[in-house]
């Protein structure tokens, strides 16, 4: 991890304790993202709205559309 690759996740608690580091990267348990798995997904804004936009769940360090919806934080309606 880094621009020249100078940390390694598995040295140090670099996922925060809410994901694993597999091939130098964090994999994000279910309701956190972020590179190091900083963000907590379920957390909602003043608004009521969650990472995904209340439209899908947050698995793996993704969001996981609903029926209907898609992009990276399930905020586009399919047609």
């Amino acid at each position: 991890i880094g621009d020249n690759c100078e940390i390694n996740c598995s040295d140090i608690n670099y996922c925060n304790n809410n994901g694993i580091c597999q091939n130098s990267e964090c994999v994000c348990e279910d309701g956190y993202t972020g590179t190091n798995c900083e963000y907590d997904c379920t957390v909602k804004d003043s608004n009521g709205i969650d990472y995904c936009n209340n439209n899908g769940e947050c698995q793996k360090g993704k969001c996981k559309c609903e029926e209907g919806y898609t992009g990276e934080q399930c905020n586009e309606r399919k047609l």
